[in-house]
């Protein structure tokens, strides 16, 4: 990722040049603001992404959510992956962006349904069902199946992983609720945003999925050649 310009003592302002993204020729302004724990902008808020969208991973301050919890840039390896996962994040953005779809496997549940979602991921993986459960977390499945009940009845770690999942549930239901009546709006950029659904979009879901499969894989393959 190219990004240039200015460099002052408290913020790095400049654009973000990501190949595969649609913001690869003109590139999107970006403000860093420096300090323990780095934070990103755009840098004149809702001139390319929404001042505030849950469901883009922008707080209402308009600074990104990239993690669980805030990243600490203590020493060099920890820049690296903290650059990583900017790119990363820009990634996911232009995906947004071009289909209205965050891309699968790329973020994690919203306020405290986030940490149940992190603990829940890593149990599947565990158990040998992280496909199932990515597919139950998308909507694709409505709980798992009966071989797998069947099969992981009895084990300790798959109680633990429905525990998790009961809470995520909660947590992120409790999270749209309050952000509704906080007065969040959707902002008109996503297809499945549960604020509003007033946007009408030019491809089926079908169309939108395989743009949005073709558009990770692209941006993904030219990040890893660098």
């Amino acid at each position: 990722m190219v990004f240039t310009d200015h460099v002052g003592p408290d913020c790095i302002e400049g654009a973000a040049h990501l190949p595969g993204t649609v913001w690869h020729i003109g590139g999107l302004a970006l403000r860093i603001t420096l300090g323990r724990y780095p934070t990103v902008s755009e840098a004149v808020p809702g001139t390319r992404l929404p001042r505030q969208c849950p469901e883009r991973h922008i707080f209402p301050d308009s600074s990104f959510c990239m993690s669980l919890r805030p990243a600490m840039a203590t020493s060099q390896a920890a820049a690296e992956r903290w650059w990583h996962d900017l790119a990363q994040y820009v990634m996911c953005q232009s995906v947004a962006d071009a289909t209205g779809l965050w891309p699968l496997y790329n973020g994690l549940d919203h306020g405290d349904a986030g940490r149940f979602h992190a603990l829940a991921l890593g149990l599947a993986e565990k158990l040998g069902i992280a496909d199932e459960y990515f597919a139950i977390h998308d909507g694709q499945l409505a709980a798992f199946s009966k071989t797998t009940h069947d099969r992981l009845r009895s084990s300790a770690l798959f109680q633990r992983l429905l525990g998790y999942e009961r809470a995520r549930r909660k947590g992120l239901a409790d999270y749209e609720f309050e952000a509704g009546i906080s007065g969040v709006a959707c902002c008109g950029s996503m297809r499945n945003c549960p604020y509003l659904k007033t946007v009408e979009w030019p491809y089926t879901t079908q169309e939108c999925d395989l743009r949005q499969h073709l558009l990770t894989t692209t941006a993904l393959n030219l990040m890893l050649r660098r």
